[in-house]
């Protein structure tokens, strides 16, 4: 949606003024977090199925008991929790599968990957991996498919890597627009034709660079630039509320905006140094080892 009005008012603005004032400067693209988020609600529509089918995503969420989960409604968190373990979940079955009919000590575990993360244009055969060719398996491994390309472009993220991401792009279009999210789909092949033939490479590579931001300075824990805004909006929006409507916007702007982060660090280092346990919303990891066995069975 920003995106969108971004390029209409460079519409409106194109005849009559100067490249400032006309926003010749501003390049309007989409940004990570929120392709991760769609591309994820995307995978999980396509293969929510029915609850009568075994092996959906509709089946296994009623037998985890998982919540915050329907077709038209997802939790990115809960979403992105769930494809996981079901992907784990199948790729453990897929490699004990494989190693009951071979009796070498290693299998070709990379070529088995390229068969699945490669077969866009065509059905991914189950016979390939001594496997029954049922609607059942034709799903799984089209699931598997699916669901690397989102764990790579996540994985990519935190390493701050643009090639991996731009060598994911063309992938995610066609995923976009298979799974009806048609929107997205025409922005990725505007980003892809900008950076395949209307952009210099240098510009194509300042344009993927400013999608991800490293705060702290560490190697893998690099994020999408528009995720860090999102924090960033959340801390503002807890600091407004708290203060009421008697803050005007100049001064959340000029005061509050600027210093959010050093606000951030002045709260941790007082419950620190209080001994007051912090109030923080990050989702702990829990084991999945229990849910992984489930769908197994």
């Amino acid at each position: 949606m920003t995106v969108a009005r971004l390029l209409t008012l460079k519409i409106h603005r194109i005849v009559g003024t100067d490249p400032y004032h006309s926003l010749a400067w501003i390049h309007p693209t989409l940004q990570l977090f929120h392709l991760s988020m769609n591309l994820c609600g995307t995978i999980f529509r396509t293969h929510f199925g029915s609850p009568q089918f075994p092996g959906s995503l509709a089946s296994i969420i009623i037998l985890l008991s998982r919540k915050r989960l329907s077709k038209e409604k997802q939790e990115f968190k809960a979403a992105d929790e769930l494809l996981r373990i079901v992907f784990d979940a199948m790729v453990q079955s897929l490699y004990e599968s494989l190693r009951q009919g071979d009796t070498s000590d290693e299998l070709p575990i990379p070529k088995i990957a390229e068969t699945i993360t490669n077969s866009f244009c065509d059905l991914p055969s189950p016979s390939l991996f001594g496997l029954p060719c049922t609607t059942a398996n034709i799903n799984s491994l089209l699931f598997l498919r699916d669901v690397a390309a989102h764990v790579e472009l996540s994985e990519a993220i935190k390493a701050g890597d643009i090639g991996r991401i731009k060598h994911l792009l063309p992938t995610i279009t066609l995923m976009m627009h298979g799974g009806g999210n048609t929107k997205y789909a025409l922005e990725l092949l505007c980003l892809l034709y900008g950076i395949r033939h209307l952009w210099t490479d240098e510009w194509a590579t300042r344009v993927l660079s400013s999608m991800l931001v490293n705060p702290k300075g560490c190697d893998g824990e690099w994020m999408a630039t528009d995720m860090l805004q999102e924090n960033h909006n959340y801390l503002l929006k807890s600091i407004f509320s708290s203060k009421g409507s008697n803050m005007t916007w100049e001064y959340l702007r000029d005061a509050i905006s600027t210093n959010i982060r050093t606000f951030q660090s002045i709260s941790r280092m007082f419950e620190r140094e209080v001994g007051v346990g912090s109030n923080s919303t990050k989702h702990k990891k829990s084991s999945t080892a229990s849910d992984i066995s489930k769908i197994q069975r």
